[in-house]
């Protein structure tokens, strides 16, 4: 089971066909997710008027990336929502995507990944030299 997929279970609503791109096995990300998810369901809990929509969760350039889109929220919950996703995109780039342990950016053939020295596969160049 995906991180994304406890979440597609518990909300449904915030879930219309939303792009997955998160290789199965790659769970060291789902502490970020689970905690920007928790933290836009108790922003949310206070505006049951509004849209949220999670549009797609991927790995880009080796960084975690939530996508969402809303509509009917206050500016400043918006933006909160928008700082939340940020916030676990920036922490995905010290956290390695398949084990959860500390990590660094890293490129082998062209492929971005975060990974640490158990998980990284040889010839990973880390962020300094790429």
């Amino acid at each position: 089971m995906l991180a994304v997929d406890r979440w597609i279970e518990k909300h449904p609503e915030w879930f219309d066909q939303p792009r997955i791109d998160i290789e199965e096995g790659h769970e060291g990300w789902r502490q970020l997710i689970d905690n920007a998810f928790s933290l836009a369901e108790q922003i949310l809990s206070d505006h049951a008027g509004a849209s949220f929509r999670i549009v797609q969760v991927k790995e880009k350039f080796g960084a975690l990336r939530i996508y969402f889109h809303e509509k009917g929220l206050p500016t400043e919950v918006s933006d909160r929502l928008r700082e939340i996703m940020q916030c676990a995109n920036d922490q995905s780039s010290y956290v390695c995507e398949i084990c959860g342990a500390s990590a660094r950016l890293g490129k082998r053939r062209g492929c971005y990944s975060v990974r640490c020295a158990s998980c990284a596969p040889d010839g990973r160049a880390p962020t300094s030299e790429i």
